[in-house]
């Protein structure tokens, strides 16, 4: 299991982290990078390819590699 990788170190830790699968990994996200990743697969999936700069700028680079990595994995099915 990967542990929430947005930040160096959460302070404070986060109350509850929700799960995600990447790539075969289970991935332990903290609440707030869930929601990130949520709403960008969102637009993902709603273009059916990556979103424009315009949209990606708003997210870490760590929410869009996710994003893009479950992205990809969905394509493959």
């Amino acid at each position: 299991m990967i542990e929430c990788q947005c930040v160096e170190r959460h302070v404070p830790l986060p109350l509850s982290y929700r799960q995600v699968e990447v790539q075969g990994e289970v991935v332990q996200l903290c609440p707030t990078t869930y929601s990130n990743v949520r709403n960008l697969l969102t637009e993902f999936i709603k273009r059916d390819s990556i979103p424009p700069g315009r949209i990606t700028k708003h997210y870490s680079k760590y929410v869009r590699e996710l994003c893009l990595n479950m992205w990809k994995e969905t394509k493959m099915d």
